[in-house]
């Protein structure tokens, strides 16, 4: 498969990242992972242009796909170390093979999972960066196109092994790369009837999607690939089965589903369990402001070559003429002369998620659903009072309020221990977090200047002298001061 498309996904995180030296932990820059997920579709062959180059050192960790390379083969980039996964150690015609590469000061904290599967590459990255309790898992996918002769209808029954097994160990399991699959789309999870009392499963299938609630993520995904194929079907039925979601066509940075292979199908995707969404966050690309001085130089980027097809086809006497593809593809070309003028920037998602219980900072994703069990059995009683919601209900409310005893108890003992740790390292963090909620101080205002205030306030427009006020008594104004 010959794809240029990529998947780009930043990781941001709320403490300072660390990197290993011979004097122990140090702080480093940025606070954000860079994270590029890419069928280069042959790796030494892109190396040969400066862009993809530059592409690559824009970002932390890079996940390659389609790399063609055997084990002979050297791939260089001054200040990175890549990891290997070939699909055969010595080829005359290489094909597939995945790569995965981070940068340097990265290489304390992120260790290659050997497995079985040739489809997949599993790496973690450490929990001191991510601050997260365990490590972050994430595999690089690539299943060879559908009725190829590397195909296999076994690739993603693999996957899922490994999957679940590293899930048992690991909180945090991700999936980027190439799947080939098409889902058009189709739901990636299974919504049962919660008011049928032969289903026992509903609460659990309702508290995998209601994360993607909690965190203003939209349930249905768009994609502008309307196709779907076996491969597709295969996906979205690991992600019905292993409670994941697909992230592409619902967050920011690619709500509309884009197209991620020659313009034509979405087969590149990033899969996340139920856990990652909270503090993965996809790039959002922005083109800089307009400058009215680089009119001309953005005239001149404007592809000419591509107006003319444009032209060309409009000129066409067809029938089947649709209006908005052309002008899709107009503003296209005046968004790339845009970037090349003006230059673009990445950012993270500019809407804040407004989460309930600010005030309750321990009250966490745990706790929304040990409430949300106990509420749901407490209605299921009141519609129907057998001995066996009874017995449901009493037990969710007992877990529901363990649940939160144990979360308070925990954000207690870490903001304590924070505390702890800044009094000696940090004193302007740790006065910082003391203060934190506190309403600011409203400064003092001297009488003296409330009343020139008030003076000038009421003074005639047409009168230079102003209004005609009795002079201040000292000793008053010493009494309001």
């Amino acid at each position: 498969m010959t794809t240029d498309s990529f998947y780009d996904t930043n990781a941001s995180f709320d403490t300072e990242n660390l990197d290993m030296s011979n004097n122990g932990l140090k702080s480093i820059s940025p606070d954000m992972l860079n994270i590029l997920s890419l069928n280069c579709c042959g790796i030494i062959k892109k190396l040969q242009y400066p862009e993809f180059e530059t592409l690559l050192r824009s970002h932390d960790i890079i996940c390659l796909v389609e790399t063609k390379l055997d084990d002979r083969d050297e791939i260089k980039l001054p200040g990175y170390i890549f990891r290997f996964k070939n699909r055969k150690k010595i080829a005359k015609v290489k094909s597939g093979g995945i790569l995965l590469g981070y940068k340097q000061k990265y290489e304390h904290f992120i260790e290659v999972i050997d497995t079985g599967s040739k489809f997949v590459f599993w790496f973690k990255i450490s929990s001191k960066i991510m601050n997260t309790d365990t490590d972050t898992v994430f595999g690089i996918v690539y299943i060879p196109p559908e009725y190829t002769s590397y195909a296999s209808w076994d690739a993603f029954s693999q996957i899922e092994n490994e999957f679940l097994d590293l899930s048992s160990r690991y909180k945090f399991v991700s999936l980027v790369g190439d799947f080939n699959g098409r889902t058009a789309s189709e739901k990636d999870f299974l919504i049962l009837d919660s008011h049928d009392p032969s289903n026992n499963f509903s609460d659990l299938i309702e508290n995998s999607v209601s994360i993607l609630d909690f965190l203003d993520i939209p349930r249905e995904r768009k994609n502008r690939d309307i196709g779907k194929n076996k491969y597709g079907s295969l996906l979205l039925d690991f992600c019905k089965g292993n409670n994941c979601f697909i992230l592409n066509g619902r967050i920011n940075g690619d709500k509309e589903g884009k197209l991620t292979c020659r313009n034509a199908s979405v087969v590149d995707y990033c899969i996340n369990g139920c856990e990652v969404p909270d503090y993965i966050e996809e790039s959002a690309e922005r083109i800089r402001k307009w400058d009215s001085d680089k009119l001309i130089e953005f005239q001149q980027n404007i592809n000419q070559g591509k107006i003319k097809d444009l032209l060309y086809n409009l000129k066409k006497p067809r029938v089947d003429v649709n209006v908005n593809i052309h002008v899709e593809k107009l503003c296209e070309i005046f968004i790339e002369s845009a970037k090349a003028t003006f230059g673009i920037s990445h950012s993270k998602n500019g809407k804040t998620r407004q989460k309930s219980f600010m005030n309750k900072p321990w009250f966490n994703r745990e706790c929304k659903f040990a409430r949300q069990n106990y509420r749901k059995f407490r209605r299921k009683f009141k519609k129907n009072r057998t001995t066996v919601n009874r017995s449901n209900l009493a037990g969710s409310e007992n877990i529901y309020k363990k649940t939160l005893d144990k979360n308070h108890r925990l954000y207690r003992q870490k903001f304590f221990k924070k505390l702890k740790e800044l009094r000696t390292k940090n004193s302007r963090d740790y006065w910082k977090v003391l203060n934190q909620g506190k309403r600011k101080k409203q400064p003092d205002i001297p009488i003296e200047k409330l009343f020139d205030f008030f003076k000038d306030l009421n003074a005639s427009p047409t009168d230079d002298n102003g209004a005609d006020l009795p002079p201040l008594d000292e000793d008053q104004v010493n009494q309001l001061n």
